[in-house]
């Protein structure tokens, strides 16, 4: 080989070697993995997935952590059992879990209460017996794995991919189709497009989650902090009481039978977060505009058995609509904590 040919390709392999470096410099810099072109909205840049820390208890298996999973894909899902928006996104949570479990995906459940009765591990064991949750679920009573996490949501969802970062996020319900697709990329399985399904539907005039303690109570009408009486005008995403509630930090109690509250909602369904104080059955009558119609799955026959802390269906309307529910105590001892509401 004559010296033009060796500096010839000597300035071929320096050029090559040029763009692979430079190459390997765009991609550290712009933390560009190998599927990431696949994903469907990537996070701009990923970043290395937190630890699961301050675990009180865990259920469906083992400790896990998040260093120990490098080499799958894991999903952690940020959750409560009384929030209806976590509630809507378990049953998806779970159709993952069976899909793709044995292909690679550990999902992660994080229970990271709301209220204090979440905290009890026996009322988070029913909610995974009730809605048949298999995959582990960390109980993270003193939120540090949420602050580890910076989370501020329920529920929020936070994909990994094998090298241990997070890679997608998102928060609330929906984009189910988004989720699957991108799980299925990171697996380096075919790529399939998965129809969006049961999306949450949301009206801007929806009434708002409301809560009823003193704590973060709002939009509360009644004139007296004590002697309440139904005023004469509840105005819309409003609320009152009457009778003898005693007013506690994260709930509302009645103190006899005959204790009142009412709310003016503009949704298709109303969900009630209640308790018995003393664990023992307490009951309400439920009205609808006066009448005992249109009412949720828990209130039937028009009345609501409350004996566990957890969330309650209330008011189903046969289309979304502007209405006044009231909840009538049959017994001291109620616990009412916060409305949620639904268009679907």
């Amino acid at each position: 080989m004559n010296i033009k040919s060796k500096i010839t390709k000597t300035k071929n392999f320096i050029t090559k070697a040029k763009i692979i470096s430079a190459a390997i410099i765009f991609s550290s810099i712009f933390n560009f993995s190998a599927n990431a072109a696949d994903l469907i909205n990537p996070l701009p840049t990923s970043y290395g997935a937190s630890e699961i820390v301050g675990i009180e208890k865990w259920f469906n298996g083992s400790a896990l952590k998040i260093s120990d999973l490098k080499g799958k894909v894991v999903l952690v899902d940020f959750w409560t059992y009384s929030c209806i928006n976590c509630l809507r996104t378990l049953p998806h949570m779970i159709e993952l879990d069976k899909k793709y479990r044995d292909k690679g995906l550990v999902i992660i459940g994080v229970h990271a209460p709301e209220f204090d009765f979440e905290k009890n591990p026996q009322n988070v064991a029913a909610a995974l017996r009730k809605f048949k949750i298999k995959y582990p679920v960390a109980l993270d009573n003193d939120l540090k794995t949420w602050k580890n996490y910076h989370n501020q949501y329920w529920p929020a969802h936070y994909l990994i991919n094998k090298e241990g970062k997070v890679v997608y996020t998102h928060f609330g319900e929906g984009a189910y189709d988004v989720m699957e697709n991108n799980v299925r990329v990171l697996l380096g399985l075919d790529k399939q497009k998965i129809e969006e399904k049961d999306q949450q539907i949301y009206s801007r005039s929806q009434s708002p989650e409301t809560y009823l303690g003193d704590e973060r109570g709002e939009r509360n009408v009644n004139e007296d902090a004590k002697n309440f009486i139904f005023p004469k005008v509840i105005p819309n995403h409003h609320w009152a009481l009457q009778g003898n509630w005693e007013v506690a930090g994260q709930f509302i109690e009645s103190k006899k039978a005959g204790d009142s509250l009412k709310f003016n909602f503009i949704a298709k369904k109303v969900f009630l977060v209640m308790a018995s104080a003393d664990g023992k059955e307490v009951r309400a009558k439920i009205f609808v505009n006066g009448k005992q119609k249109d009412l949720g799955e828990d209130a039937k026959i028009g009345m609501v058995k409350i004996k566990n802390s957890e969330l309650y269906e209330i008011v189903n309307l046969s289309q979304g609509g502007n209405g006044i529910v009231e909840i009538k105590a049959e017994n001291a001892g109620l616990r009412a904590y916060a409305f949620t509401f639904g268009n679907k």
